[in-house]
Formats: structure tokens, C-alpha cells, sequence
């Protein structure tokens, strides 16, 4: 949408007939994937299983131009993040879009192409960048499933397997996982009584035009579950 200048129903089009979207792309757009990969990540990471349900997520299926050029202007991206993280004793877990600055190393990643940011307790962020749609890195990823299957590899999910040994129980990761947090979010919207599911603990800006309306304001991260997988919501929601 940003470097063509083309509005969301054109690029998603664009995607599906290039093989990057499904021909219903609600898990795509949706931030369903993402939310799956992160779920996969946390375990790996942080040895917690969780249940998808318990992640929240939303995506760019609201997304207009509108919403590109704010971001343009202050010299921003939007990109689509599954994030898993420790703050003091708890994790918290969730995918959405996030606004993205030049001085990211997720900035430049374009198109079709998937980045894995990592930075560990003792050691600096690192960034893993590679296409993540079209034919040859979904077949190369179907034919490593194949072989994996040949010669029985399985994934070694050491975490887990610490945690399970120290006792933990696995439907014990949400626990572990805090949901009562402020969370700083741009919200776009067409009708403010569409906010009215929100917990809004302050407004930092609103904007209101003929065209468009947003806030920036600090949210209970929990009440974004009242917007949870509904496809009739039209709000668009980027965390800053």
C-alpha cells in the first residue's frame, strides 16, 4: 500500500493472485498466522503452551490509506507483529500491528518477506530475514515436512522439557502470562461508540475529520479480547 500507493483491496488482489493470500485471507489479514507462529515461538523461547484463544489478535483487515499516511508522515512503517516477551515475572504474548521506526531492523523487511527478531538476556538482537509466501519457500517448507517425516526428526522443544521436569504443568503457562497492562495504541475508527468496548484509561490525541477520526490512548490490554475475532468490528488498531 505504501510504496505502490494502492488501496488495501487492490493489494490484497494483488496477493492472492500471486499466491501470498488465501482465497478467503481472513487467517492471513486477520493476524491468525502470526498469532500461530507465536505461539509455536513462546514455547521454543519460554517453554509455555498456551491455547491459541488465549492470544490475543487482530490484523490489517481494517487498514486504509489513511492509516499509511499518518505513519508516512511521521516516518513510520506498519508491520504486523506476533510478540512474546518477559516483563519482570510474567510474559506477555499477542500479535497485532505495530508502528515500526527507521532505526528497526523490521523496517526494511518488504513484501513478502517474514523477519524473526530475537534478543536473549545475555546477548544483542538478532534478526533472521526470508520470504515467507510464494511457491518456492511453501514448497522447500513441504518438502522439509516430508523429510522430517522420512527420517523422523521432531522438533526439540528443550524449554518444555525443563519445565516439565521441574514439574510444571503445561495447562499452567496462563499463568504465567499477564493481561491486566496499559498498551499504547493508535485506534482509527468510523463511530466513537464503536470504542465502547474498550477500557480507555487515558487519550494522549484525538483527531476527528470528514474523512477519518483516531485516537492515541493507553488501553487495558485486556478489554481488546471484547473485539476478539469479530468480524464485523471496523476499528483499526496499531500499537505504538
Amino acid at each position: 500500500m505504501e510504496l505502490e500507493n494502492k488501496d488495501y483491496t487492490d493489494v490484497l488482489k494483488d496477493a492472492q493472485l500471486n499466491g501470498f493470500a488465501e482465497s478467503d485471507p481472513w487467517l492471513d489479514v486477520a493476524g491468525f498466522d502470526t498469532k500461530f507462529k507465536t505461539s509455536l515461538l513462546t514455547i521454543h523461547a519460554f517453554g509455555i503452551v498456551l491455547n491459541p484463544d488465549d492470544i490475543f489478535n487482530t490484523g490489517i483487515q481494517n487498514i486504509i490509506y489513511d492509516d499509511i499516511l499518518y505513519a508516512k508522515q511521521r516516518g513510520l512503517r506498519v508491520k504486523m507483529l506476533g510478540v512474546s516477551q518477559k516483563v519482570g515475572d510474567k510474559f506477555r504474548v499477542y500479535a497485532m500491528p505495530h508502528f515500526v521506526s527507521k532505526e528497526s531492523e523490521l523496517y526494511n523487511v518488504l513484501y513478502e518477506y517474514n523477519a524473526v527478531e530475537v534478543e536473549g538476556a545475555f546477548s544483542c538482537k538478532q534478526t533472521f530475514v526470508g520470504k515467507g509466501a510464494g511457491s518456492h519457500p511453501t514448497g522447500s517448507a513441504v518438502l522439509s515436512d516430508i523429510s522430517a517425516l522420512t527420517y523422523d526428526y521432531k522438533y526439540g522443544y528443550k524449554k518444555l522439557k525443563k519445565a516439565l521436569n521441574n514439574n510444571v504443568k503445561i495447562e499452567d503457562g496462563i499463568k504465567q502470562v499477564e493481561f491486566d497492562f496499559p498498551i499504547k495504541l493508535y485506534i482509527r475508527f468510523q463511530d466513537k461508540a464503536q470504542l465502547n468496548d474498550l477500557e480507555i484509561l487515558n487519550i494522549e490525541e484525538e483527531y476527528k475529520s470528514a474523512t477519518t477520526n483516531y485516537i492515541i490512548a493507553n488501553v487495558n490490554f485486556n478489554s481488546l479480547f471484547n473485539i476478539y475475532n469479530k468480524r464485523d468490528n471496523k476499528l483499526f488498531i496499531c500499537a505504538i
